[in-house]
């Protein structure tokens, strides 16, 4: 199993779903973990919860990532705590989806803001202890709406994949350094926002998957981790899709 514990991590999006499973992950195996999220305290707690009695230690902070100062204070609390961050999980998404023609302006900025611009903060506010260890890995967490679009999400088709092309950039921009930066694209995933899909894609989308099911938080975790361990040293500027195969049909 990888390990992770004498390492320091911060994980946007932390209190559910995909961020949920990644915080859990990297405390089963050891590592300190603050992770952020917007709003929700209820389900910040229940992924401290979920992560009591784990190797690692978890810290909870709520942020919000359209905002520098808040981005920075992640940044300074993490160090301040530990001393060090070795790795950023950028995990933070919001979703307003509406056929194009109704998809208000908005609702457009709002999801650029949160899903791209916020992960340019988060990434910039890590960068300098990060070269100053002359180590990090950094995965961003995008989705295969910006590989291949998807109807009613013009918006967070363009964040994902500006964070895509984002994470291939930043990849050149650090190598020197020995970071990493590499990018997760999940697929349809069983999450809260999956709950509010309509019955009938969900039926089509899981026939024409070819894995025929949704996949699970816990497995875009397991990619996320090994992109983040130091098992994926030769791996950087990558996208790797948890689809379940849905964009090779």
């Amino acid at each position: 199993m990888m390990d992770f514990s004498d390492q320091v991590a911060i994980v946007t999006g932390g209190s559910r779903g995909i961020g949920r499973a990644t915080v859990e992950g990297l405390a089963r195996r050891g590592c300190r973990v603050l992770f952020c999220y917007l709003e929700r305290d209820a389900a910040a707690q229940e992924t401290l919860a979920a992560c009591a009695g784990l190797s690692g230690e978890v810290v909870a902070l709520r942020a919000d990532v359209r905002e520098q100062a808040a981005v920075n204070t992640v940044v300074e609390e993490t160090l301040s705590r530990w001393g060090q961050i070795d790795i950023l999980v950028a995990a933070a998404g919001v979703t307003r989806n509406a056929p194009f023609a109704e998809l208000s302006i908005d609702d457009w900025r709002l999801v650029l803001e949160n899903d791209l611009t916020g992960i340019y903060r988060i990434c910039k506010a890590v960068l300098k202890p990060m070269m100053r260890a002359r180590y990090g890995r950094i995965v961003t967490v995008s989705g295969i709406q910006g590989l291949a679009g998807a109807i009613g999400q013009a918006n967070y088709a363009a964040a994902a994949g500006g964070v895509l092309g984002f994470t291939r950039a930043l990849a050149r921009d650090v190598a020197a350094w020995g970071i990493t930066a590499n990018a997760v694209a999940p697929g349809l995933i069983a999450t809260e926002q999956s709950e509010g899909f309509a019955p009938e894609f969900v039926e089509w989308s899981t026939r024409v998957i070819t894995l025929r099911r949704m996949g699970t938080p816990a497995e875009v975790a397991h990619a996320i981790l090994f992109l983040a361990s130091r098992e994926a040293s030769y791996i950087t500027g990558e996208t790797l899709s948890v689809d379940g195969g849905w964009r090779m049909t």
